[in-house]
């Protein structure tokens, strides 16, 4: 036994060995041997299954690596070998069960199907052995192996289907005042909820009653973990009788919905938030009533991961599809139409930015080459090209822009008959400038929602009509200017600020553009500055906005005739709306829809989306 041990410390001599039947060697000496011997056996398995990182070569990197393809150490019986040790061993020699138990975890990343049962079985008739109640230490061991074995994909299920879910809850009971052993049962249970199959039998297993304790494990990885395990099971339709509960609502926003905490944690809770949202009406009345929307309102635009805020305008997309949640949200309009504002602003801009890195990159490339003036206006159409026929797929994914989240809120909220008696005129004025915006700038989902809002709010609220033209323009009040949780609201007053085409950056411009020829400064220049704002400093006028969007749609085109319509039933705005081309645009999108080959009936009454859109975040 000593020579063998000696043997497999030296890793490139492992297939070797086995080639030379040691597991059958190693099974006599079991079957003959003493305690002594056993252990020696026990540590040569250990070591024979053993990953050294140290050691990596394409033929020989480890022990595991270099078994994988012709699972020798599994096809040379170490499995028979184990259970044999496993069977000739007493309680007392706990030195060799331990020894066993990390031999088979392991082989556990080669084992598959019956092996892998074999293995997780041989673990459980070990536990049996160990005194996993009394001693602290053995029991979080059996539990980090546990662990360990359910980060692996093929051995999730069966963890499950072995009931290893009554055995970690018995562990929670007896070793609940350890906080270590709490966090690694919370860390399994997540990953064991990662698989659909596992969640139904872990909503019924009974960790519900485990919550309060999980929850008040200082560690924020165990919080995480749990509160991601539970978004989980609601996504799947389990555990919202369970958890749709004020007490634990209240704790989870009250004491863990902080993003100066743990962002993993801070991620979770949005996770958990949106999840529930959309679980069962019952389980959103729950948050309502327990403050939700308020706090994420408050929180969203401190939110320190990306992943978090699209949990966050999901959960706000759910709560508003539901009617009768409209006067919770309507409570706090100043903040809502503020954030639905700013993801207007953050979609803009993303435009405008990909509009100006485009053209800097052509210009410099230009630079580079010394491109004379004879070739500059066949290149610079091009440029132009290219920029129109990609923006429109880039709008809207910069970082932070939840543009189509926010346009799908605005539609919901345009839903409800009661939208124009409960806000105020300048939450009107917001509402439009975000849909404007949104419009403009947003993916082709945002742009369609948005559109279908703007003819809802027209129909629904006179004032709209002469803000969606610009006949009109409304202040924003003061105590909302000079709000600290919004300072940059340049959209309120100017949605297309003269910052984005300041005259320094100009300048640089044209110092950079000496020798190139004045035709192509100018039409760069001109590229600069006309996607934010148009030769008078003012906004897009509503008929430049739907041209640039596009009139080949023929639903689309029914959208337009419909706003169009709406608004020239205030008088004070068909000036406005003959000056802006609306008669030649009428024109032109009627004779597109005779021409086209579609069934499309085409109305001339206002058109009122009743879509309700719901995001659905999975994990």
């Amino acid at each position: 036994t000593k020579c063998l041990a000696s043997a497999v410390k030296v890793t490139s001599q492992h297939n070797i060995l086995l080639k030379m039947d040691l597991l059958n060697y190693l099974s006599i000496l079991v079957e003959r041997g003493d305690s002594e011997i056993r252990h020696k056996c026990a540590v040569i398995l250990q070591d024979l299954t053993s990953v050294d990182s140290d050691y990596q070569t394409d033929e020989q990197s480890n022990s595991i690596k270099s078994l994988t393809n012709d699972q020798l150490i599994i096809s040379n019986g170490i499995l028979q070998l184990t259970s044999s040790l496993l069977n000739s061993l007493s309680t007392d020699l706990i030195d060799i069960l331990f020894l066993t138990v990390v031999s088979l975890s392991n082989i556990a990343a080669v084992a598959i199907e019956s092996d892998a049962e074999a293995v997780i079985r041989l673990i459980l008739q070990t536990v049996k052995k160990i005194d996993i109640q009394r001693k602290y230490t053995h029991a979080y061991f059996i539990i980090d192996v546990l662990r360990n074995m359910s980060r692996l994909t093929h051995f999730s299920s069966l963890l499950v289907e072995e009931n290893v879910l009554p055995l970690l809850l018995h562990l929670l009971d007896i070793h609940t005042a350890h906080d270590q052993i709490v966090s690694a049962i919370a860390e399994t249970f997540v990953n064991l909820s990662h698989l659909k199959k596992n969640r139904r039998e872990i909503a019924s297993s009974g960790i519900s009653i485990h919550l309060d304790r999980i929850f008040n494990v200082e560690e924020g990885a165990c919080r995480s973990n749990m509160l991601t395990m539970i978004g989980n099971l609601l996504d799947s339709g389990h555990f919202h009788d369970r958890i749709a509960r004020e007490d634990i609502v209240i704790n989870i926003l009250d004491n863990m919905f902080d993003p100066r905490q743990s962002t993993r944690q801070f991620i979770a809770v949005s996770f958990f938030l949106s999840q529930l949202a959309q679980a069962q009406i019952s389980s959103a009345n729950v948050l309502v009533k327990c403050g939700a929307i308020g706090s994420v309102l408050r929180t969203l635009r401190q939110s320190p991961s990306l992943e978090a805020s699209i949990y966050l305008w999901t959960f706000l997309v759910n709560i508003s599809s539901e009617e009768k949640f409209f006067d919770n949200l309507i409570i706090e309009s100043d903040i809502l139409f503020l954030e639905i504002c700013e993801e207007a602003e953050h979609c803009l801009k993303y435009l405008h930015n990909k509009v100006f890195d485009r053209i800097d990159s052509k210009l410099d490339s230009k630079l580079d080459n010394q491109v004379d003036s004879k070739t500059v206006s066949k290149t610079s159409s091009k440029v132009d090209m290219k920029i129109d026929s990609k923006l429109d797929d880039d709008v809207g994914g910069g970082l932070g822009t939840h543009a189509e989240a926010a346009a799908q809120v605005c539609l919901n909220l345009s839903l409800r008959d009661g939208l124009a008696s409960n806000i105020k005129d300048y939450h009107v004025a917001l509402f439009v400038r975000a849909l404007k915006a949104i419009f403009e700038g947003g993916s082709r989902d945002a742009r369609s929602n948005s559109l279908k809002a703007l003819v809802n709010i027209a129909i629904r609220i006179p004032l709209s009509r002469s803000l969606i033209i610009g006949v009109n323009k409304i202040k924003l009040p003061n105590h909302l200017i000079n709000s600290n949780t919004h300072s940059r609201l340049s959209i309120i007053n100017d949605l297309l600020p003269n910052k984005h085409a300041s005259t320094d950056s100009l300048s640089v411009l044209s110092d950079r553009s000496d020798n190139i020829s004045s035709q192509l400064t100018n039409q760069l220049t001109n590229q600069l500055t006309s996607p934010l704002n148009n030769p008078s400093n003012k906004p897009k006028n509503l008929i430049n906005l739907f041209e640039e969007a596009g009139i080949l749609d023929i639903q689309t085109n029914v959208l337009y005739a419909s706003l169009l319509n709406s608004i020239s039933l205030d008088e004070s705005c068909v000036i406005k709306l003959i000056d802006m081309g609306s008669l030649k645009f009428l024109v032109t999108i009627t004779d597109l829809t005779f021409i086209s080959k579609t069934n499309t009936a085409v109305t001339n009454k206002p058109v009122v989306s009743t879509s309700t859109p719901k995001y659905s975040r999975n994990t």
